[in-house]
This record gives structure tokens, sequence and C-alpha cells, in this order.
């Protein structure tokens, strides 16, 4: 009997061994809750031990320069009714002094309200003014320097990027649809040497090629070219991705927010597990999702044009 018990004794705590080993220690949850009416939780990272946790909002974004003043156009932007979905529900965590810091992207260091930052046509002057208006919410513009606007100390807003490489990344995506929409006219037209050769002269000037460049030579230059590109915007992305980590790093809390391209999600989520750092990416109402209109969903067709 005392062997049987021994045994059993024996068995079990390996049991519980192997079951701890399987099992690493849970990480931080958020004590925050997503409102479904702003989105959807499409993953989280790998749980680590850590002690903070991050909301990770794929955004999709207007370029800089695109001005929304005109709030009456404005609204039927498609990017609109993501862009005030994240804001919501950062506004609302914000102000239950659940979230105390929101980091985004296209620029550097702090969001002030005394930044001379202009996005869409929208600086800390002009945002001032409608602050406490029901219609701030549905002004298209920079969501860091909205939330700072209107809660100042309550809340720290970082921009985790850098300025010259968000240049070079708009610079190769540029280059990339120059040469794909090239690369699909030849395709296109191959066959027909009249339209053809409108579009080989056009490669050759634009590319500087020799004359003797045929159709099939600058199809398999551009899919060259673009095979670079793409690499290149890769490489552009992860060191973007990188900076955010950075600026992660630079103050400790227990949530934070970040707030950029669905396109980096990927890689910054990646990041974020290697960093040990717990996190939760949602999905915002109104992102296009999969082959949408944004730089997400570009890179991946520019991809599949090489297929």
């Amino acid at each position: 009997m005392t062997k049987t018990i021994a045994t059993f004794v024996l068995i079990f705590s390996f049991l519980s061994l192997v079951g701890h080993a399987s099992n690493p220690s849970p990480g931080v949850v958020s004590a925050l809750k997503l409102d479904p009416a702003f989105g959807k939780i499409i993953g989280e990272c790998l749980p680590a031990p850590g002690k903070r946790h991050v909301w990770l909002f794929k955004q999709w974004h207007l370029a800089p320069t695109v001005n929304t003043h005109d709030l009456a156009k404005a609204i039927e932007l498609p990017q609109q009714e993501n862009q005030r979905a994240i804001y919501r529900q950062l506004d609302r965590w914000i102000k239950d002094k659940q979230l105390t810091m929101v980091i985004g992207e296209g620029c550097s260091g702090e969001v002030l309200e005394s930044t001379p930052m202009v996005f869409n046509g929208w600086g800390a002057p002009e945002l001032r003014k409608n602050a406490m208006l029901p219609l701030y919410d549905d002004i298209t513009t920079h969501i860091p320097m909205k939330l700072e606007v209107k809660y100042g100390s309550h809340v720290l807003t970082l921009c985790g990027d850098d300025d010259s490489l968000v240049r070079e990344t708009s610079l190769a995506f540029s280059d990339a649809r120059g040469s794909a929409g090239f690369l699909g006219r030849l395709v296109q037209h191959k066959k027909d040497p009249v339209k053809s050769k409108l579009y080989l002269d056009g490669v050759m000037e634009a590319f500087k090629l020799p004359p003797a460049t045929t159709v099939d030579d600058a199809i398999e230059f551009l899919k060259a070219d673009l095979r670079k590109t793409i690499e290149k915007i890769r490489k552009l992305l992860d060191k973007r991705n990188r900076k955010v980590i950075e600026t992660l790093k630079k103050k400790e809390t227990p949530e934070a927010a970040i707030v950029f391209g669905g396109l980096h999600a990927g890689g910054i989520k990646a990041l974020l597990e290697e960093a040990g750092v717990n996190c939760t990416v949602v999905e915002p109402t109104g992102y296009p999702g999969g082959s949408g209109g944004d730089e997400e969903g570009l890179l991946t067709r520019l991809e599949q044009i090489l297929k």
C-alpha cells in the first residue's frame, strides 16, 4: 500500500511538472474593455509575464496633405469611419482615466499643443476651437494630436515614427506603383504591337533602358525592379516598427495604445512579443481589411502581381 501511494505521488508530481512546463505564466490581461461598436479583436501577443499591455489599433488614414477642413465633404471620406471609431474608443478610456499613453505615426517626438504640427489642414489652434463641440469626433486628422488638444497633461501623446523614414516609404510606394502600372499595361497589351510599343517607349524613357529593349525584356526588368522596391519597403517598415518599440520603452505605463497603419500591425506585434510586452490587436470599425484600399492592401496587390 505504501509503495502504491509513493508511486501515485511520483506520477502526480511528474504530471504537474509537465503541465507547468507546457503552460507558461499568463501575460497581463487588460482591464480595459473594447466596445464592439468601435472594432473587433483580431489577435493577441503571445502571453508574457510583463507588467504592461498595449492595444494595437490598425488605422486607415489619409495622406497628411489631404485637407479635411470642409467637414461636409470630410464626412464622406471612406477613412472617416475608421478614424472616428479609434478616436471614440481612446477618448472614452482617457476620459475614464484608464489610458494615459497613446503612440501615433507620421512624426517623431512628443505631441504637444505647442508643437507646430499640421495634419490634413488641422493644427492645434484650429482643433482647440472645436475640442468641446460634438463635431470634434468627426474631424479626420492625426488622432494623438486631437487627444492631446482635448486632454493635455492627462494623456502622454507620442509620435513613434521617423520623418525621414516616412518620406522614404512614401517614395518607395510611389516607385512601386509606377513599375506595377507599366508592368500591368505591357502584360495586358503584349500581343498588340501598337499599344505595347507605346508603353515600351514609356518604360525605356522612364528607366533609361537601351534602344534594343524588347517587350519581354521590359517585363522582366519591371518585375525585378518591383521585387527590389518591395524588399526596400519591407526594410523601411521594419525600421519604422522598431522606432515604435523604442518610443514605447520611453515611458512605463500599465496600458498604452498604438495607432498605426494596418500595414505595420504584424511587424509591431512581433516586436512587442520579442520585447515581452502583452498586446491586443484591434481592427476598428471601417477598416477595409484584406485587399482593401489602404497601404496594407496595396502591398498585397503589388506582391500578387509577381506571382
